[in-house]
């Protein structure tokens, strides 16, 4: 599930008891709901993704230094870019 990592799969593994990623196709039905009711709270999947892609054009049209290095696709926070940013650049 894209946004839902170790920390919150920490979390949901706290609040419900059992871990998302190990136990997700041996759900009972009334488990399952708990989930879905739980994670709602969150972004996650689409909705995360267009967050994310909104700030970005935000930052590139704020003319930022980090939105011109989003921009032309190279390391946005500091990267050495002399010999390691080959997979950032392709």
């Amino acid at each position: 599930i894209y946004g839902i990592k170790k920390i919150k799969n920490k979390f949901v593994e706290r609040q419900l008891g059992y871990n998302i990623f190990s136990h997700k196709h041996a759900l009972s039905i009334y488990k399952d709901e708990l989930l879905n009711t739980f994670l709602a709270g969150f972004k996650q999947d689409r909705v995360l993704k267009e967050f994310d892609k909104k700030n970005i054009d935000f930052l590139i049209n704020n003319k930022s230094y980090r939105g011109s290095r989003h921009k032309k696709h190279l390391p946005v926070r500091g990267q050495r870019t002399h010999t390691n940013a080959k997979t950032i650049k392709k």
